[in-house]
C-alpha cells in the first residue's frame, strides 16, 4: 500500500530507469578498463626510460593526472611472472616485497607481471592457491594479509 502511494507521488518509467542504470554501469566499466590500460602504458614508458639510463629525468604531470597517479598502482608492467605457476609467483612476489603483503596487492603485482590470476574471481583463486601452498601462511594480525613461513 505504501509502495502504491509512493508511486502515485513520483511518476517515472521503471524500465527506462533500469536501462539508464545499466548504461551507466557499462560506461563506468569501460572507463575503468581504459584507465587501467593508460596507466599500464605509462608504467611501460617509465620502465623504458629507466632501461635506457634516464632515471634522473623528472616528469611533471598535469593536475588531472596527479589525481589519477595517486590512486594508481606503484608497480611496473612487465612479463616477469608470465610463465610461472601461481604458487611460485606468489612466493617470488612475497620474497621481493619483504615477505608480507595484502592479497589485493599480490593480485596487483602478479597481474602487472603478466600473470592472469583467475578470470572472474581473482581473489578467490589467489586465496585458494595460498592456502594450498606450504610455503605461505596467513598473517593472523592483519586481515587478508599473507606472509612467507619462517
Amino acid at each position: 500500500m505504501v509502495r502504491n502511494e509512493l508511486l502515485s507521488l513520483v511518476k517515472f518509467d521503471a524500465e527506462q530507469l533500469r536501462n539508464a542504470i545499466e548504461k551507466c554501469d557499462r560506461e563506468a566499466h569501460e572507463l575503468s578498463r581504459r584507465r587501467d590500460e593508460v596507466m599500464a602504458l605509462a608504467s611501460l614508458y617509465r620502465e623504458l626510460l629507466r632501461t635506457h639510463g634516464f632515471e634522473n629525468i623528472t616528469i611533471t604531470p598535469s593536475p588531472a593526472t596527479m589525481r589519477v597517479e595517486a590512486k594508481a598502482p606503484s608497480v611496473v608492467v612487465h612479463r616477469r611472472f608470465r610463465d610461472m605457476k601461481l604458487a611460485d609467483a606468489i612466493v617470488t612476489c612475497l620474497s621481493d616485497h619483504g615477505g608480507k603483503l595484502h592479497a589485493s596487492k599480490i593480485v596487483e603485482i602478479l597481474t602487472a607481471g603478466g600473470l592472469r590470476v583467475g578470470r572472474k574471481y581473482p581473489m578467490s583463486t589467489l586465496t585458494t592457491a595460498m592456502r594450498r601452498d606450504d610455503r605461505i601462511e596467513k598473517d593472523p594480525t592483519v586481515r587478508n594479509t599473507w606472509r612467507l613461513k619462517s
